[in-house]
């Protein structure tokens, strides 16, 4: 190695040069890498797009777990407190469970909505993501849309189970089901993007349950077309109405009955009154 080196300095002496330009030359250079056909996670501005989608995943798992339980918690306190009975004397227990989803999920989207939307702009303005190849307001706006939609899918589903119980202590048993929903898209929303085309990471976008999470992240990072986007919605918007027929029809048999914990089974085996 010295003896090469000794060679180096002097063949470039000779030609009229700076040895130690050269050395350092050659000690800083590196290879530049052309990647041809990129995976998801080696495409130019990946590290943007990543952190949009941690931001938009994580105002998504605000808006729906923190609604459903403010949902849970009003009906188990009505309940408990038999306030509802004097409720159902004026409205009728639809109508009751249909403003109280409404109230509160237009609370949680407006204002969850307002981050959103003032964040994007914000970025725009003050031109903080400028290598971005996002399109911020797309993103958006079906950030909008899925959040309107999974709020509804399981805002209805956590009135359900917390008509069940009467006490605030039972309230954690019967949503940690509901909450494990909510957990796993939402975690599986981070780790798709090593393999986002992956069949089953495909598929389970398209299932209501995952798709608030999902189908937003997979439009983040650029995998999504309009058309996948429109059918999973569709798809979503399909299976709110059985939703909500279900949780009708339990809170309606369920939020009067006090005491233990009414079986669902014992519930959804009644003869409508």
């Amino acid at each position: 190695s010295v003896l090469q080196q000794a060679v180096l300095t002097r063949s470039v002496t000779e030609l009229g040069g700076d040895p130690g330009t050269v050395s350092t030359a050659l000690a800083s250079a590196v290879p530049k890498v052309t990647v041809l056909e990129p995976p998801t996670t080696d495409q130019a501005g990946f590290g943007q797009r990543y952190a949009v989608l941690q931001v938009v995943s994580i105002l998504m798992y605000m808006v729906i777990l923190i609604g459903g339980q403010a949902i849970a918690g009003g009906v188990v306190t009505e309940k408990g407190s038999r306030i509802v009975e004097i409720l159902l004397a004026c409205v009728r227990p639809t109508s009751l469970l249909a403003g109280k989803i409404l109230g509160i999920g237009c609370a949680a989207t407006l204002t969850t909505g307002a981050i959103a939307v003032i964040a994007a702009a914000t970025a725009k303005v003050m031109d903080v993501l400028p290598d971005l190849d996002v399109n911020l307001d797309a993103t958006v706006g079906w950030m909008l849309a899925w959040m309107v939609v999974g709020f509804l899918l399981y805002a209805v589903l956590f009135a359900a189970v917390a008509s069940l119980v009467s006490r605030q202590e039972d309230l954690t048993t019967v949503t940690m089901p509901l909450i494990l929903t909510i957990v796993v898209p939402y975690v599986l929303s981070f780790s798709m993007v090593s393999d986002p085309q992956n069949t089953l990471f495909r598929v389970l976008a398209y299932l209501p349950p995952f798709a608030p999470f999902l189908m937003p992240a997979r439009m983040t990072i650029g995998v999504s077309s309009v058309v996948e986007q429109l059918a999973a919605l569709g798809l979503a918007v399909v299976t709110l109405p059985l939703l909500m027929r279900l949780s009708a029809t339990v809170y309606t048999r369920a939020v009067t009955r006090t005491g233990s914990r009414v079986p669902l089974k014992e519930v959804l085996g009644r003869r409508a009154r």
